[in-house]
């Protein structure tokens, strides 16, 4: 009798850790590359609505993040879904561009978009690369 109500726990158990909805972090650092990273993010969401997205740009993908981008309403319809997006101040300053070019919503990563992930990740994000 212990054994099976052991087991019927550990099988309820699993049931919640998989239910769970997904923790994920999006890396990109490359500009060419944003248009792939859209349609991931967008994917994902379509599998599981709930999931808890969050998208760390740096490098010369941040040019990708301001007001005049050709992916700003794309950048916007995802942040509108509850997709975090966030932009490296590092990378910001190397590209000489003003804060206040970025994207309405996008967050400013003070410390860094590598200290981002390396947090994320701590907390239990899985990790996608793009």
């Amino acid at each position: 009798m212990k054994r099976v109500v052991l087991y019927l726990l550990l099988v309820l158990m699993a049931n919640a850790a998989f239910s769970e909805p997904f923790k994920v972090v999006y890396h990109i650092n490359e500009r060419e590359k944003m248009g792939m990273l859209l349609a991931s993010v967008d994917e994902l969401l379509q599998t599981d609505p709930d999931a808890d997205i969050k998208v760390v740009v740096h490098g010369s993908a941040i040019l990708k993040l301001i007001n005049s981008s050709s992916y700003n309403r794309q950048i916007k319809n995802l942040m509108s879904k509850g997709v975090a997006v966030g932009g490296c101040n590092n990378s910001i300053l190397k590209n000489s561009l003003p804060k206040d070019s970025l994207i309405k919503g996008v967050g400013l990563l003070e410390d860094g978009g590598v200290r981002e992930l390396l947090l994320l990740q701590q907390q239990g994000y899985l990790y996608i690369k793009i």
